[in-house]
């Protein structure tokens, strides 16, 4: 994990039981209040979700991505990936 990931709290959904019921069977569901998709206290949780999410992440986007296929052309360095073998293409003189 980075610095940034490591400092950051991930936002922590608040709990709001509500009792369902369907076939005489009930259960309560905690976070059922998410569904309320234009209640501000639901859209203020996933706006700090999605920012914890992009402040984790950032690391993984831009220049300090490493870019494999640079690694031969800009330092002569040859990496072998086993999977590329065993992907499934073929020729077919059929179609």
């Amino acid at each position: 994990m980075n610095e940034t990931s490591t400092s950051l709290k991930a936002p922590i959904a608040k709990k709001i039981p509500k009792t369902l019921t369907i076939h005489n069977d009930q259960r309560i569901d905690d976070y059922y209040w998410l569904n309320q998709r234009e209640d501000k206290d639901v859209l203020d949780y996933l706006h700090a979700e999605n920012d914890y999410t992009d402040a984790v992440l950032k690391s993984t986007e831009g220049p300090d991505v490493l870019d494999i296929r640079s690694l031969y052309s800009d330092l002569g360095i040859f990496t072998y990936d086993p999977g590329f073998l065993s992907t499934g293409s073929c020729e077919s003189k059929i179609t």
